[in-house]
């Protein structure tokens, strides 16, 4: 049982005075309700007098001034006056009626009724023997059983619990209620305890916005949230709990990205190569609010029961879309939805309306929003380009015959060739079977001709028959083309000898590869060889070497750049002369193609100015910048690779290689993970000479 709680004043009242020793200062509130709380007003009584005191009276007054309630004592006289009781009451002892400590008013009325809310006077009166009266001044009293009303607006939907980020960086709150003189607004965590209060005085709640920060100005932790208000008024009466449960805070900014998973390039043709664009899409569905562990009293008692689905809800997507635009901006397709985003987005190349895109450049444009009002920033992918053209070329040989038996007439074959530009060509000498004999490769535009001396991939003389040229290529966007030469015909026809050299360029210098060309005499005679002289020649028609022998021709006569006297002979173009003289006694004179020595390398240097960059596209060192000099070269390649050795972009320069500077994306354009890279830049000539530049820990 609660205690119950009352106003107490003191009231004293000194008769023949009349002056009260004690004055009230203000209104007192009571609300006699029953609750415990101010159910009654307590006056502490002393009333002093020289003679006695025959009555008492704590009278309560309505606005009206109307008597409503008396509470008192006098002493008790027969009604009639006798000669006996005269002489009793004269020679009786004189005493007064008996004063309490206090009088306590409980709000009835003497009809027995609770007295309305309102305010009321009470004052004392007391009257001694002699009948002199004295009163108190009238003290006001409020009687208040009506409890403070609030009006709290509910959100219409769970979403509009949940705030923290971009356009709901605040939760309203909306409310009016009675004019109190204290009202508190707070928002409690789910172990009940007040994060942050608002206050009210002597005034109705008002509206207003939370940012979701504690009193002393720090953001809260992400979580489940509950907003609370209430009022006592001056008479003890508590509103009852009004309150918005599962209010949920999120500060989580996720994190989208879309990469291009392949190649840049596609075709949508239908020939189901590269006929679609992977994206890889990052979307996250939002993590929620972390869930709160049990807590104790009654704010969390309320709470808790809720806050598994509240949880739930958490901060979650509710909204993405991804655009693929062309070069000018224009929006060609779209791709959206409320949730279940795409892993992995295929592009099939049509617009909304199914119809294919024209070849081009485009870009896949993301966004997403979230339930606490996130708005994640625009994200572009790379470029990607839609290619449906094949790669073009047109191919024809100078004559529709030839014969490598070096004789000097028709040795060879001169092969023209113009073709569109791309990544890499091939080209594939194709006897009659279809069976590929010689292979070259090409940079992006392949040269405008070349001869054929009419050897295979491996040096030999290939055998006489008819044979096509094919030039084919497939682009980044793996389209196919090629271009095939009209039917040409190698015939060595009654010829004896052939020497054929191989390979075209050597480099004697020792590093093992193509230290030595190779001579191969194919021998057709059937009545074979006696003798042989072998002359190297240089440019000037000089014999820088000679090789002699009777009997059968050797299978293969290498030579590694050394004269007859042994020294090195200088870099240039040599050729070889192959006499012999058969058993017959028939002579046979048989002239090589022209073999050049090369012992110079390339050479090739790459500095920068730091190895240290950021592409986070904030303008400062966002690239990196390679300075390349080179000498001129058939082909040069630059390699960046991770720490690890894979791949990350390869670049291709003919001619000479170029300084470049880098972004840190890889050969897809997708910006490559935090780390250390590698640079190296080389090239290998034709005599196998090579040259590396390496820039590492970038």
């Amino acid at each position: 049982m609660k205690e119950k709680l009352s106003f107490v004043f003191f009231l004293c009242v000194v008769l023949g005075i009349g002056t009260p020793a004690f004055s009230q200062q203000g209104r007192i509130y009571i609300s006699p309700n029953n609750d415990g709380v101010q159910d009654q007003l307590e006056v502490p009584l002393s009333i002093t007098d020289k003679r006695y005191i025959k009555e008492w009276q704590f009278i309560v007054e309505n606005e009206s001034n109307d008597v409503v309630r008396r509470i008192g004592n006098k002493i008790s006289h027969p009604e009639k006056l006798t000669f006996k009781n005269f002489f009793n009451r004269l020679f009786a002892e004189k005493k007064g009626v008996d004063v309490p400590n206090s009088v306590i008013w409980d709000g009835s009325l003497d009809s027995g009724e609770i007295a309305p809310d309102g305010l009321y006077f009470y004052y004392l009166t007391a009257t001694d023997d002699n009948g002199n009266v004295s009163t108190t001044k009238h003290y006001e009293v409020v009687v208040d059983n009506t409890p403070p009303v609030v009006n709290l607006a509910q959100p219409v939907s769970d979403d509009d619990k949940i705030f923290g980020e971009g356009r709901k960086q605040e939760f309203n709150v909306e409310q009016f209620g009675s004019q109190e003189e204290l009202w508190t607004g707070s928002f409690l965590d789910t172990a009940g305890t007040a994060v942050r209060s608002f206050t009210w005085k002597s005034d109705s709640p008002a509206s207003f916005s939370w940012d979701g920060r504690d009193d002393q100005g720090v953001p809260v932790a992400d979580g489940v949230y509950s907003y609370n208000i209430t009022a006592t008024d001056l008479a003890g009466n508590r509103a009852p709990l009004t309150q918005i449960a599962n209010i949920i805070y999120s500060a989580e900014k996720p994190s989208t990205n879309i990469l291009i998973n392949g190649s840049r390039y596609f075709s949508p043709n239908g020939d189901t190569v590269q006929d679609t664009m992977l994206f890889d899409v990052t979307i996250p569905m939002g993590s929620g609010a972390a869930a709160a562990s049990s807590g104790t009293g009654a704010v969390a008692g309320a709470v808790a029961g809720a806050v598994a689905g509240a949880v739930a809800a958490g901060n979650r997507l509710v909204h993405w879309k991804i655009d693929i635009a062309n070069t000018y901006g224009t929006v060609v397709r779209t791709f959206s939805g409320e949730d279940n985003p795409p892993v992995v987005l295929f592009f099939d190349g049509t617009d909304d309306n199914g119809n294919i895109l024209p070849n081009g450049s485009y870009q896949a444009i993301i966004t997403a929003g979230y339930s606490n009002g996130y708005e994640t920033p625009v994200l572009r992918s790379p470029i990607f380009v839609l290619d449906t053209e094949a790669p073009s070329a047109v191919v024809r040989s100078d004559s529709a015959i030839f014969s490598p038996d070096g004789d000097g007439r028709l040795d060879t074959l001169k092969i023209y060739q113009e073709a569109s530009l791309e990544k890499e060509w091939k080209g594939e000498i194709v006897d009659s079977n279809g069976r590929v004999v010689r292979t070259y490769i090409f940079g992006g535009l392949p040269s405008e001709s070349f001869l054929w001396e009419g050897l295979d991939s491996q040096g030999r003389l290939c055998d006489d028959g008819t044979y096509t040229y094919r030039l084919s290529s497939t682009d980044q966007a793996g389209n196919k083309g090629q271009a095939l030469s009209q039917p040409f015909e190698l015939n060595t026809g009654t010829t004896e000898v052939i020497l054929t050299v191989q390979p075209s360029v050597f480099s004697p210098n020792g590093d093992g590869v193509q230290d030595a060309v190779v001579l191969t005499p194919v021998i057709k005679s059937k009545s074979g060889i006696a003798s042989y002289d072998l002359h190297i020649k240089d440019a000037t028609g000089t014999t820088v070497k000679t090789f002699s022998g009777t009997g059968s021709l050797p299978a293969r006569i290498s030579w590694n750049g050394l004269s007859d006297s042994g020294e090195r002979c200088g870099d240039g173009t040599y050729s070889a002369i192959l006499e012999t003289v058969s058993k017959n006694g028939s002579m046979a004179k048989t002239l090589s193609q022209p073999f050049t020595m090369d012992t110079v390398a390339p050479e090739v240097s790459v500095s920068t100015e730091y190895l240290l960059f950021s592409p986070d596209g904030d303008g400062n060192k966002d690239v990196v910048n390679f300075t390349v000099d080179s000498s001129f070269e058939e082909k040069w390649i630059g390699r960046i690779e991770s720490a690890s050795g894979s791949l990350v972009q390869e670049l291709v320069w003919e001619g000479k290689a170029q300084s470049f500077q880098w972004d840190g994306t890889n050969d897809s354009g997708n910006l490559v993970e935090d780390g250390r890279y590698k640079l190296t830049i080389s090239s290998q000539d034709a005599a196998g000479n090579k040259a590396v530049a390496t820039i590492s820990g970038l």
